[in-house]
């Protein structure tokens, strides 16, 4: 008998192939399911906790999240024409499909191929709780997938009732309402259990995008989307046509309630949270979150910005760190939440010439350079124009330039020390700028624009001694174990400046202060302080950003619908940042300085007179109104004697607030002095003529000034006044 062969299984290549996809396919499936199933029990026997704690730098409670009103609420209790709402305008296969629904997956590739883009989504209730309650918010594949087998895990575990318990419970409604419970208190001022056919459907409509559809802030977008819910439930035989009518001409009536203790900063940490944690450890995990706010700076921000009859923003920073003290998004949060510290980009005007003065002192010019000529100009068809049109005829120092905020003199010099450094100083300091702000507008602020928050951090690199560090709010986050989740590590600081610069900076807005355009800014008589102030076209935006020894704010108002101010930076920023700096040295019973002006570092001389016209060390004979009190690097005292006013020299302890540094000895034998181009007339030693000399023509291009091509795409921005 013939002995037989043993069994062999053999496999054709394809075969294998398919093996080895299937378990490719399956293993990661299986691990997501058992994860998944573990979620869940994990979220079954964990008590429930308080969302997360916001403190502020002294460990003081700033808000709870998700804690206003947030009562969990059996289904029986919630009315039946908000959950019919919500499934018919969210899930309408709610009750027919096991987690995820093929129908309308099919539907959405349908309609998002005929479109050439997503116009619609085919998530079910049960996976929006998924995502809500177990997941990050990232647009990824994979957490896509994760949601798909938790989607299953849940119609496994749970009934619908149950789910759609959750879902109620869990969902977002803006406005700080996490639940229906919460939303209903919110927005009506009465439980859940008593909401009427047309309340139910305008909450039903919020959570698909809870800002907008916000009937605080957005009324008529808030009715629109109760209508087509109300529609919805029409579609779907919730409701006869009639009943919807009847629902869709009764009135809005909200009631508004007393936000919590700094809204918009608080509702700008949530959504930092919600990036990077899930919704369910966000509001139900007990983290504490240490943050740098300073209540005290924050309720002195808020009341000053709320005394004034604009929109706006105050951001202040310690500029010794990057942590932020205060943010306050807008004069009245119930009015509106739009956080437009973070999210308003406006043209910052004038505010930006800082960081072209800073690159040309740093580039060896002083600010008692008397080198342009305050007139019009005319630089390859660039044609600026001062404030109101009015020009000195004559030339004018730096700082005299920067403190009365001469856009003619700003340009010229941006034009003299060329775009490119500029530009970098500006994005290395936090600015965003993009390459199409690269043009000689860039002086008076004619960019796409900033926020007020990156601005205050820009101009933070002044008081921290020319030292670049990044902003945060964020200090560590702590979950309810006591493990630090998160600790802020700052980076490296990045020096922008030098520190002799950096004070020349400051020394020059000081004087905007004490006697230019940001007068209305000045604190308490003898406090340092250092800003200047901005206007963008047709004055829609007015700021003032300035720093003290101890910190740095900027502040912006502007009209959301970018209507005219009527008035510059100077009268209308400038005032309410004064107040908020009085507020605060009030607030903090903070001690009144050693010295009324910012100290100077080692090796700059200050309180240097200097005629402002010609740039030439004062005399006694030089009108007041004409003398300018300097500060230099030791090697750069100028030695020229102003030609204008012969006679003894002007002492430097003839400075109003200067310090005590020596000034440096005058030669016996001046250089020659800096003057006015012969082709114009000297100017009276008591009054510079306000005329443009006979024949001058500013609609022809300068001869002083080289023609500079303007990029293919240049559309230079009318300049902004002062």
């Amino acid at each position: 008998m013939a002995q037989r062969r043993p069994l062999r299984l053999r496999l054709r290549p394809y075969q294998v192939g398919l093996l080895l996809l299937a378990s490719s396919t399956l293993v990661p499936f299986f691990v997501l399911f058992v994860r998944g199933v573990q979620l869940v029990r994990a979220y079954e026997l964990r008590q429930p906790l308080t969302g997360a704690t916001i403190l502020d730098r002294n460990g003081e409670v700033v808000a709870v999240l998700g804690s206003r009103h947030r009562t969990y609420v059996p289904l029986p209790q919630i009315p039946v024409e908000l959950r019919e709402a919500i499934v018919a305008t969210e899930d309408a296969r709610f009750y027919h499909h096991f987690g995820i629904d093929p129908v309308a997956i099919a539907r959405a590739i349908v309609a998002n191929l005929r479109a050439g883009r997503t116009v619609q989504g085919a998530s079910t209730i049960t996976q929006q709780l998924a995502k809500n309650v177990f997941l990050t918010p990232s647009r990824t594949l994979g957490r896509k997938l994760q949601e798909l087998v938790l989607a299953l895990v849940l119609e496994a575990r749970y009934s619908k009732d149950d789910i759609l318990e959750l879902y109620l419970n869990s969902i977002y409604f803006g406005e700080g309402a996490t639940g229906v419970q919460a939303a209903a208190l919110t927005y009506f001022g009465k439980p859940v259990s008593r909401l009427d056919l047309a309340e139910s459907a305008l909450l039903a409509g919020i959570p698909r995008a809870p800002a907008f559809y916000d009937p605080y802030r957005n009324p008529e977008a808030a009715l629109g989307r109760r209508q087509v819910v109300l529609d919805r439930m029409v579609a779907e035989g919730y409701l006869t046509p009639e009943e919807a009518a009847a629902a869709a001409g009764t009135p809005l009536v909200i009631k508004r309630q007393s936000p919590a203790q700094a809204p918009y900063f608080v509702d700008w940490i949530r959504d930092q949270l919600l990036d990077r944690y899930t919704p369910d450890l966000v509001f139900r995990g007990g983290l504490r979150v240490y943050t740098t706010l300073d209540l005290t700076i924050q309720r002195a921000a808020e009341a000053a910005l709320a005394a004034q009859p604009h929109q706006g923003a105050i951001v202040a920073l310690d500029h010794k760190t990057g942590g932020i003290l205060a943010l306050v998004g807008g004069r009245d949060y119930l009015e509106s939440q739009f956080n437009r510290a973070v999210k308003a980009f406006r043209q910052p005007g004038s505010a930006m010439k800082p960081f072209v003065y800073a690159t040309a002192l740093e580039r060896g010019y002083t600010m008692a350079d008397a080198i342009f000529v305050d007139r019009p100009i005319n630089i390859a068809g660039y044609a600026p124009a001062n404030f109101r049109d009015e020009y000195l005829w004559t030339t004018v120092t730096l700082k005299h330039a920067l403190v009365e905020s001469l856009n003619s003199i700003a340009v010229q010099l941006l034009n003299r020390i060329g775009i490119d450094p500029v530009f970098s100083l500006a994005r290395q300091a936090g600015l965003p700028l993009r390459p199409e702000d690269r043009h000689l507008a860039l002086a008076l602020g004619g960019i796409s624009g900033v926020t007020p928050l990156q601005l205050a951090e820009g101009y933070s690199i002044f008081p921290a001694g020319g030292i670049h560090r990044p902003v945060y709010a964020i200090a560590r986050v702590v979950d309810s174990d006591g493990r630090v989740l998160e600790k802020y590590s700052p980076p490296a600081p990045e020096r922008l400046l030098s520190r002799e610069t950096a004070y020349l900076m400051t020394n020059i807005m000081e004087d905007v202060i004490l006697t230019g355009t940001g007068q209305a800014a000045r604190p308490d008589p003898g406090y340092p302080a250092a800003g200047k102030t901005g206007t963008s076209d047709y004055r829609t935006n007015a700021w003032f950003g300035g720093f003290t020894p101890d910190l740095t704010a900027v502040v912006y108002i502007g009209n959301d619908d970018n209507s005219s101010l009527g008035e510059t930076g100077g009268l209308l920023a400038a005032p309410v940042w004064g107040d908020f700096i009085r507020r605060v040295i009030a607030a903090r019973k903070m001690p009144a300085p050693l010295a009324s002006r910012f100290p100077a570092p080692s090796g700059i001389v200050t309180g240097v007179p200097i005629d402002w016209i010609t740039g030439g060390i004062a005399t006694v004979n030089c009108p007041s109104s004409q003398v300018e009190w300097d500060a230099f690097r030791e090697t750069e005292v100028p030695a020229a004697i102003c030609p204008l006013h012969p006679g003894p020299l002007l002492g430097p302890q003839h400075a109003p607030g200067a310090s005590a540094s020596p000034s440096r000895p005058t030669p016996s034998t001046p250089p020659a002095p800096v003057l006015p181009p012969a082709s114009l007339p000297l100017p009276s030693p008591d009054v510079p003529p306000m005329l443009p000399p006979p024949g001058y023509d500013e609609s022809l291009p300068d001869p002083e000034f080289p023609a500079l091509p303007d990029p293919p795409d240049l559309a230079l921005p009318v300049p902004p006044p002062p």
